[in-house]
């Protein structure tokens, strides 16, 4: 159903996406054509599309992660017209007042387990372009839980122009992230999501 959903939303989104947003994408050479599943992207969070822009992906790389899951905040998820809407489309709930981390994490790590892709933003919320908060822990507490997740890293970029009511979106694929989380705390698995931070914002 997800599945099926989402190839209706990159024939819809795609198309306009490119109108409205004129984007650059870059990069996505880098992506190995011989990565397998489970794969998690991670992608700084600058404005509401975030979650939908994967549709822009060139479709060699696209057909490949499809269907692709992401978080979204209870606020929405609560509301039975925005459910109706978003979890056909791979939308999930992840509370903030759960009880532990590895409970907050839960549904993504099953989602991993099941060897489907995931987009997550490492800060945990949207962040003004120009700033750079620190990254939460449930990436590092995700890559210990999968030792086979293939984490690729996406750069959001959105830059206002004067002759277009909407900014220019540059979107830069970054290669497979390799690291490896050094512990088992949840100090260990914040460094290593201010890691991927690093990376996503060095793209």
């Amino acid at each position: 159903m997800v599945l099926v959903i989402q190839i209706v939303v990159v024939i819809l989104l795609r198309p306009l996406f490119v109108l409205l947003y004129r984007p650059c994408i870059d990069g996505v050479g880098l992506v190995s054509n011989k990565f397998d599943r489970p794969v998690l992207f991670v992608a700084n969070h600058s404005s509401y599309v975030d979650a939908f822009l994967t549709v822009l992906l060139p479709l060699r790389v696209f057909r490949k992660v499809l269907p692709v899951y992401y978080p979204t905040a209870s606020l929405y998820m609560s509301k039975w017209y925005y459910r109706l809407i978003l979890a056909p489309m791979g939308a999930y709930i992840m509370h903030r007042w759960s009880a532990s981390l590895e409970e907050y994490m839960k549904q993504t790590i099953e989602h991993v387990a099941q060897n489907r892709t995931v987009l997550l933003f490492p800060e945990g919320k949207r962040v003004l372009e120009g700033s750079r908060p620190s990254g939460r822990s449930g990436i590092g507490l995700l890559r210990n839980a999968s030792k086979d997740l293939h984490i690729i890293p996406i750069r959001i970029k959105f830059i206002k122009t004067k002759f277009w009511p909407f900014p220019k979106l540059y979107m830069t694929v970054g290669s497979e992230i390799q690291t490896r989380v050094e512990g088992s705390t949840q100090d260990d698995y914040r460094i290593f999501t201010n890691k991927i931070l690093d990376e996503i914002y060095s793209l």
